[in-house]
């Protein structure tokens, strides 16, 4: 556009949604759109140089770098990629924060900062060479008469371990491109047909007869060993374990026929290598009935199955008997499989699935917990490995045409190669600056060395929620927690210093606090106990399930047991109150469900375990419950809420735990979202944007006065000392009125987007005041 002649001077049409970002020099326009692509232009002529697709959502910023050679886009899929505007080439990508996106872009020709929807700025300083991803090109090995590949294994970053489908075992050296055969076609039994797996230095090949081969990658020797099944062996296990061993001593296990499985101890010295059954075991039974990945935990074996089931086994180091199995979870994983179990912060066992989940259960007497669960890559995507390094975790897949090395810490992608899709036989050695990937596809070996380079970030601003914050609770210690729809819950303990802790696997939508515990409830029907420490930790204390899992399903066997906390349901609102006489609780915790029961749980401290005792249902989702205790010990009153506007309150006897409903009344005239009482007063407040003043009375609940507070919904109301209370709904206005009159004393906007809920806690100056939603915002209140 000419500005002295007030015309347009070229019009840049290609992109099909709203331009966000646009950037220029004397040869180039550049763009960022709707349309998730980044265009190159000439500005010249308005040719399009190139049109860029890497980002899987909206992208919102761009800027250039190194004299316009480069341009660094960032998106909302919080993804920033870095391009090169000479070639088009994706020169390097990562993924700096969680949440809703990047929201701010600032760079130099070394330093690319950015900042988050989560309250966080990473600086990521660029690197001297860049993992060039698309200019990876594999080299291809040919075998000549040797046969077709089978299967294949880096033991260097220079030699790949292959077999023929002759039955030659081969070692390739790939830079000096020269072979050594290892085992003739008239020395082997595996011939047409063979599994194998790596040690560190060994591989251990087996065939149709059941009997192991051992491999000693530096001897280069074979070790034959028999084995008393003679049936086909289908998979080859290696087995990870917990605590410290002989690196010369490891565990394998063979699976044979209708699950029979041989654990096997290979132990290693500096003439020979031998093979020793060690234990059985039966997998239980499932389609494709083979192991694909096994852990030791002390004393308990995981193992993993290729239909996504996890199963749970006896062990001993000294044992030689029958392995019985304690527990399964069936299909845990899908029907892909389970690629890895690992171990997970000391505590925790993660299972990598092929789905693209990563699981992270607890063993607790005898038993499978999930505690939560992560997917690294929102994008289809198949995962095969993470690997704990000093430059962080490196999560290892296949993605469309790609396999794919990143770092799970930062999002960053150091390795990207197009082999075609996932393959049955690939393998990776990755070193401290090298990476050798190799891959059969059809009938021909693929190897690719490279060097890589790690970058460097900095993180700045304390742990916050990427996504919004259905709840917040203020302990008496001064403490805030938070529960998101991120499934995390953090402990503020001002405002500069948090703590985040993870263990739902959906998402938290409701808090309780009585005492130094807290109570969080959220979807798969998932209650969790926390206990807040003296020093402003908290710990996960019980994970229970609400609803009891009552289907199983079809196809598996009986024998399966599966976790209680595999149901659909969601805990909308919890609150608890304690325990007036003595009994095997110290307190109570009432849920409120999604498919309008309610559940009156008792929770004992000392053994960390919910009973449930009572409930009732509803015909409508249960938005917000309350209890009560009552002047009388044995009593106690709980008021529920729903989405058609009713209220009901119950009277609860102790220790009968028989209910009464006293009464149930229309008082809006859609959903309830907020819900306070004090003495003989309740407060409701509703999607109409009224506030509901009723009196409770034995036998009925009386509306007194009702008024109009909010433009649109109305999310939660409080009371605020004997005389006022405050309200907040989703016109993003907090008010404070009289009780008596309901006369507006105090109004202002909130900051906060979508409030969902709010947090108040009164003291002799006045108190606080929390609004949650997108973001979180507190107010000191100031008594007069």
């Amino acid at each position: 556009f000419s500005e002295s002649k007030g015309s347009v001077l070229m019009s840049y049409e290609g992109h099909s949604g709203v331009i966000f970002d646009v950037k220029m020099n004397k040869i180039n326009v550049f763009s960022v759109s709707d349309d998730r692509s980044l265009i190159i232009w000439d500005r010249k002529t308005g040719i399009i140089l190139f049109r860029l697709y890497g980002h899987t959502a909206r992208v919102l910023k761009l800027l250039c770098l190194d004299g316009y050679t480069k341009v660094v886009t960032a998106g909302e899929d919080n993804r920033c990629i870095i391009w090169s505007t000479e070639t088009g080439e994706k020169l390097s990508e990562y993924q700096p924060h969680v949440g809703y996106g990047i929201r701010s872009l600032a760079a130099n020709d070394r330093i690319v900062a950015t900042g988050g929807w989560d309250c966080k700025v990473v600086k990521y300083t660029l690197p001297n060479h860049f993992n060039d991803a698309n200019s990876n090109r594999p080299e291809c090995i040919t075998l000549e008469d040797k046969g077709r590949p089978k299967w294949l294994t880096c033991v260097s970053p220079s030699e790949i371990l292959l077999q023929t489908t002759d039955g030659q075992l081969i070692l390739h050296h790939h830079f000096k491109a020269t072979d050594v055969k290892i085992l003739s076609s008239t020395e082997s039994n595996f011939k047409g047909y063979s599994v194998f797996c790596k040690l560190r230095k060994i591989v251990v090949i087996a065939g149709m007869t059941g009997d192991l081969c051992l491999y000693d990658i530096d001897l280069q020797k074979c070790m034959f060993v028999q084995n008393r099944d003679t049936s086909k062996v289908f998979s080859l296990t290696c087995v990870g374990w917990s605590q410290n061993v002989d690196e010369n001593q490891k565990l394998v296990i063979s699976c044979q026929e209708n699950g029979s499985s041989t654990l096997w101890k290979i132990k290693r010295d500096q003439c020979m290598s031998t093979a020793k059954a060690a234990a059985h075991f039966v997998l239980p039974k499932c389609k494709n009935r083979w192991i694909t990945s096994a852990f030791v935990e002390k004393e308990r074996m995981v193992v993993g199955d290729r239909k996504g089931g996890v199963h749970l086994y006896q062990y001993s180091d000294e044992s030689t008997s029958h392995l019985n199995c304690l527990f399964s979870i069936a299909g845990l994983h899908g029907g892909n499989g389970i690629s890895q179990i690992a171990r997970h912060d000391n505590s925790l066992i993660a299972t990598i699935g092929r789905d693209g989940y990563i699981r992270f259960l607890k063993i607790v007497d005898d038993k499978l917990i999930i505690t939560k669960k992560h997917k690294p890559l929102q994008a289809v995507c198949t995962v095969e490995q993470i690997q704990s390094t000093d430059w962080g975790t490196l999560v290892l897949y296949f993605r469309g045409q790609f396999f794919q090395v990143m770092v799970l810490e930062t999002g960053e992608i150091v390795f990207s190669v197009e082999c075609g899709g996932c393959h049955r036989s690939w393998d990776i050695e990755i070193t401290h600056d090298t990476i050798c990937f190799a891959f059969i596809n059809r009938t021909k070996v693929h190897v690719i060395n490279k060097p890589v380079y790690f970058s460097k970030f900095q993180v700045h601003g304390a742990v916050c929620h990427g996504s919004e914050i259905y709840a917040a609770a203020i302990m008496k210690r001064g403490y805030v927690i938070t529960a998101s729809e991120d499934c995390t819950l953090i402990l503020h303990h001002d405002h500069s210093s948090a703590v985040q802790f993870s263990g739902h696997i959906s998402s938290v939508r409701c808090l309780a606090v009585q005492g130094n515990t807290v109570f969080s409830g959220g979807g798969r029907g998932s209650l969790k106990a926390w206990i807040v420490t003296s020093t402003a930790d908290m710990e996960l204390m019980c994970d229970y399930c609400v609803v009891s899992r009552t289907h199983i399903p079809v196809g598996y066997n009986s024998s399966y047991r599966f976790l209680d906390n595999e149901c659909d349901l969601r805990v909308l609102s919890v609150d608890s109150c304690s325990s007036l006489v003595e009994s095997d609780y110290s307190c109570y915790v009432l849920c409120g469900m999604s498919d309008g029961a309610i559940y009156f749980l008792g929770y004992n401290s000392n053994s960390q375990q919910f009973s449930r005792l009572c409930n009732v249902t509803l015909e409508n989702c249960v938005t917000r419950v309350m209890l009560q205790n009552n002047e009388l010990p044995q009593r106690v009153t709980f008021f529920a809420t729903t989405t058609f506007g009713k209220i009901h309150g119950y009277e609860l006897s102790i220790p009968s735990f028989s209910t009464v409903e006293i009464f149930s009344a229309s008082l809006h005239s859609s959903g309830i979202n907020g819900l306070d009482i004090r003495e003989n007063y309740l407060l409701s407040i509703g999607d109409d944007g009224d506030v509901v003043r009723s009196v409770i009375t034995p036998s009925k609940l009386t509306p007194e006065m009702r008024r109009t507070l909010h433009f649109s919904a109305g999310i939660a109301v409080k009371f605020l000392g004997a005389e006022l209370f405050m309200s907040v709904g989703s016109d993003q206005r907090l008010v404070v009125c009289r009780l008596n009159s309901m006369e507006t004393v105090f109004c202002c906007y909130v900051d906060v987007c979508d409030p969902q809920n709010l947090a108040l806690s009164c003291d002799e100056d006045g108190g606080r005041a929390i609004v949650c939603g997108k973001g979180i915002q507190e107010f000191r209140i100031i008594s007069d």
